[in-house]
């Protein structure tokens, strides 16, 4: 126990708080699965160094999250290749909110906040579900592409190959609106 101290404690082989699901920092060989920064009720749950310059959150002895290096996130793989590296075996991401009317429940934006693809799951006039492909271009003209779905699988020897797709095309465009077609 520390002077005087009667939330911080030396027990052993860690520095821990009296408090029954307080914070606990173990002096123990760290690793993915061996979290050193735990709480005393639940050791295999916290964090830890999974490598070097990388960090590691821990629930149930399992490692649930990596940051590596370059600040890449891994959900489900100790080697996260984007920013947001999701693996799964089930359903990786579910995204959900209220959405309707011009809101989406899931956006897919570019650095500058420009929505790429958007997905509405209900929309607020009762139409049902919305996939938006949005173009945005200071200059539309005519015979411009603003958006492209593609159809697309592995071929017989293994190649990605593309089977069809759909393809919105601006045909006409008269004092800042333009009409299209697919």
């Amino acid at each position: 126990r520390i002077e005087n101290s009667t939330k911080f404690m030396v027990d052993g082989n860690h520095f821990r708080s009296d408090q029954t699901n307080g914070a606990s920092m173990r002096n123990e060989v760290p690793s993915s699965t061996n979290p050193v920064f735990t709480f005393n009720n639940d050791v295999d749950t916290g964090m830890s160094r999974a490598a070097a310059d990388e960090l590691s959150l821990i629930t149930a002895g399992t490692e649930a999250i990596r940051i590596d290096s370059s600040q890449k996130v891994g959900i489900g793989t100790t080697s996260p290749a984007r920013k947001l590296d999701v693996n799964s075996t089930s359903t990786a991401v579910v995204v959900s909110g209220t959405g309707g009317g011009t809101y989406g429940v899931m956006r897919v934006v570019d650095t500058a906040d420009t929505t790429a693809l958007e997905v509405v799951g209900q929309r607020s006039d009762g139409e049902g579900a919305l996939m938006r492909l949005k173009h945005e271009s200071a200059s539309p003209d005519v015979g411009d592409y603003v958006g492209t779905i593609s159809f697309e699988g592995n071929d017989d020897g293994g190649a990605r190959s593309p089977y069809a797709y759909i393809r919105g095309r601006i045909r006409g465009k008269s004092a800042g609106a333009e009409s299209g077609s697919l």
